[in-house]
């Protein structure tokens, strides 16, 4: 998904995975999000039942990312830790 034309400065795009039929959808998030991920790296947090995200994130171009996102899956909310 690193396709610069569907790029979106600001946004963080979020698909699942239908393991039946080996299909992706779009999952819409809302909350703080990360931004345009790059070289990501997330952990299932099974107590709370979220990803935490790292990685390099596109601004004006691609930086370090200071902050660790969570992604909460029962709400699809981003917040910044």
């Amino acid at each position: 998904m690193g396709d610069k034309q569907i790029r979106r400065i600001g946004t963080t795009h979020v698909y699942k995975l239908d393991l039946s039929n080996w299909s992706m959808a779009k999952v819409e998030t809302t909350g703080d999000y990360p931004g345009w991920i790059s070289k990501a790296s997330g952990t299932f947090e099974a107590s709370s039942r979220s990803i935490l995200t790292e990685g390099t994130v596109f601004r004006e171009k691609f930086e370090s990312n200071e902050a660790t996102f969570v992604l909460d899956l029962a709400s699809l909310t981003w917040t910044k830790k």
